[in-house]
């Protein structure tokens, strides 16, 4: 197999999760709880996915999703933006992982794997996070 140290990175499942943000968010197809569930394999430990549900009052929304994460009940409402995720979710993963090792955006520019609609999400040490952008011109953004 030919493959890159991106495509390699993007099979690890403990450090790093990659989706196609126009990922068919529909009604029954249950995209937020699976990308919860997710994030927390990513999340070393930091966030659990215990629970996760999506329910749609319609096909339109208003969306639910509610899991528990270390006894907490994590409850939100993303907005409905077709087929596609959206942004609330990242904000509610951010806001679960802290200290040393965070979740960054990742994309490799001389691939274009990661950009666009493909979302490399990985979780880093700041120093993991430098030696990346310096040994394969990766680019960074903090959740």
């Amino acid at each position: 197999m030919d493959l890159k140290p991106y495509e390699i990175a993007c099979l690890d499942e403990r450090k790093m999760v990659y989706f196609d943000t126009e990922a068919g968010v529909m009604k029954g197809n249950g995209v937020y709880a699976a990308l919860i569930e997710s994030f927390a394999t990513a999340s070393g430990g930091q966030m659990q996915a215990m629970q996760a549900t999506e329910s749609w009052e319609t096909d339109k929304g208003p969306i639910t999703v509610r899991f528990q994460s270390h006894g907490e009940t994590v409850v939100f409402h993303p907005e409905y933006l077709g087929d596609w995720v959206a942004d609330e979710l990242f904000h509610v993963v951010s806001a679960r992982v802290q200290g040393d090792s965070r979740f960054y955006a990742c994309h490799d520019e001389q691939t274009q794997l990661g950009c666009g609609q493909d979302a490399g999400i990985m979780r880093l040490t700041k120093e993991e996070m430098q030696k990346l952008e310096k040994a394969f011109a990766w680019k960074f953004h903090q959740l």
